[in-house]
């Protein structure tokens, strides 16, 4: 065999460009309408709420009661967080490879997360009820928790 015929099949691979094309992938009429009255409905629910809150006058004993859910919640973020980063190093032993382990850190990481925006929204919540539970609302809304299906939420918020 002769050294050209070595070089033949790399040359011709070196001659044929691959293309690969760039998507963009557009969503349809379809999928946005089934969006859109879904985001509209959570939006009206939001607006619903805020109204309910905004139409009550809180008295300091609310405000106690947020302040002593603020201290309660500042605790439960300092326990959850240490057991947190925990699980984070017993991962980063295994190098992130379990699924099932990495799973649960990324839980306990959105479990922190969602303590920090309720310490958060309490702590408004002494000074101002209607904002600081606002924030709470809007978040857990935002995270697809309904709140008119949610049982605590239920009885705060009563239909009309």
């Amino acid at each position: 065999m002769s050294e050209s015929s070595f070089k033949e099949p790399f040359e011709e691979k070196e001659k044929r460009k691959i293309h690969q094309p760039e998507f963009i992938i557009l969503t349809s009429d379809e999928e946005e309408g089934e969006r859109g009255p879904k985001r509209e409905s959570l939006q009206g629910e939001y607006v619903e709420i805020l109204k309910t809150l905004g139409g009550k006058k809180f008295s300091w004993s609310i405000r106690l009661l947020t302040f002593l859910a603020a201290i309660g919640a500042a605790v439960g973020l300092i326990f959850v967080f240490f057991m947190t980063l925990v699980s984070t190093l017993l991962a980063g032993l295994t190098l992130f490879m379990n699924k099932e382990i990495n799973a649960k850190v990324i839980n306990s990481w959105k479990n922190v997360r969602k303590i920090l925006v309720i310490l958060v929204g309490l702590t408004i919540g002494i000074f101002s009820p209607t904002l600081g539970f606002g924030l709470i609302i809007l978040y857990l809304m935002l995270h697809g928790e309904s709140l008119k299906k949610n049982l605590f939420f239920s009885r705060i918020f009563p239909s009309n």
